[in-house]
């Protein structure tokens, strides 16, 4: 049955009328359905900003990408809150990837052992997307699971405060109420 559907649908592409198109023809209708190449040949620059995933890290990266006429280009991405610049000036491609050293000591990951109900349990804690915060590297997302298992408990920081005033109270431990007192 399977040969049958393929050899019919040989047969209906071959029985249908050849429409061959030039070079000029595809050109033109892509110019037309992008936009028309009078408006795109009238940006003398673009910028865009996104995140992308991290291969398998499951980290977002914000990035900026920049073009600009004649033939310039540059993208920006920042990974646990270090820089990478890729660029070209139209003569000399460059760039400045500060992740194939030491990472500028910043830790990634530990590994330690903890007693958990009697138990000694090896742990590892991945820390990532380091972010400036008043002048200091933060992490902002830690993921803490015992070693070698596939996942553990993630948190995500959205926001980080610095020099907040926060009253002395709030840290006591309250009083225990006597039954009948509300």
């Amino acid at each position: 049955m399977l040969k049958k559907l393929a050899a019919l649908a040989v047969v209906a592409v071959l029985a249908a009328p050849a429409q061959a198109q030039d070079l000029d023809e595809v050109l033109n209708n892509y110019y037309e359905a992008i936009g028309g190449l009078d408006a795109w040949q009238s940006v003398q620059s673009m910028k865009m900003t996104g995140k992308m995933m991290m291969g398998g890290m499951g980290i977002e990266a914000p990035f900026t990408v920049m073009a600009k006429r004649p033939n310039m280009a540059r993208i920006e991405f920042v990974f646990q809150g270090i820089t990478g610049i890729q660029a070209y000036d139209g003569e000399t491609a460059w760039q400045v990837m500060p992740f194939t050293g030491n990472k500028y000591f910043i830790p990634i990951r530990m590994e330690g052992v903890r007693e958990v109900q009697g138990r000694t349990v090896e742990f590892e804690t991945i820390v990532s997307d380091y972010k400036e915060v008043g002048g200091l590297m933060i992490a902002h997302s830690i993921e803490a699971r015992p070693k070698g298992a596939p996942s553990g408990q993630a948190v995500t920081i959205d926001l980080v405060e610095l020099n907040v005033e926060m009253a002395d109270s709030l840290f006591v431990m309250p009083e225990k109420k006597e039954e009948g007192q509300q």
